[in-house]
């Protein structure tokens, strides 16, 4: 179908945005030594998709150097990596992608966003 594939559906987190709120909020723990030292950010993960809901690989957005944002980060990337297999539509295309925004802020990991990335 030509239209799905001028504008596929996203893969989807099984239950939607609210349970990946929930499982990035239970598979990522804030270093307690960062509360109080008024640190926050966010950090972006491209989750690149089998066709079976499985993910293939993930690749960071943007580096944060700074405050050692690095171990945040690579406690993002573990997390979803362990992601369950997501809901993927059936569109015709071999692999899809999306842009997940993970905030951080004060003790609290949250979903930002979930997007697929902008067309070039």
């Amino acid at each position: 179908n030509m239209k799905n594939l001028l504008n596929p559906k996203p893969p989807v987190f099984p239950g939607g945005e609210k349970e990946l709120d929930k499982f990035l909020k239970t598979h990522i723990t804030y270093p307690p030594k960062f509360i109080g030292k008024n640190m926050e950010g966010v950090v972006r993960v491209e989750i690149f998709f089998k066709r079976s809901g499985a993910i293939e690989k993930l690749q960071k957005k943007i580096l944060n150097p700074q405050f050692e944002f690095g171990k945040i980060e690579l406690k993002v990337l573990k997390a979803i990596d362990q992601s369950p297999k997501w809901d993927y539509p059936e569109t015709g295309l071999r692999q899809q992608v999306m842009i997940l925004s993970v905030g951080f802020n004060e003790g609290l990991i949250y979903l930002e966003s979930i997007l697929p990335p902008p067309e070039q």
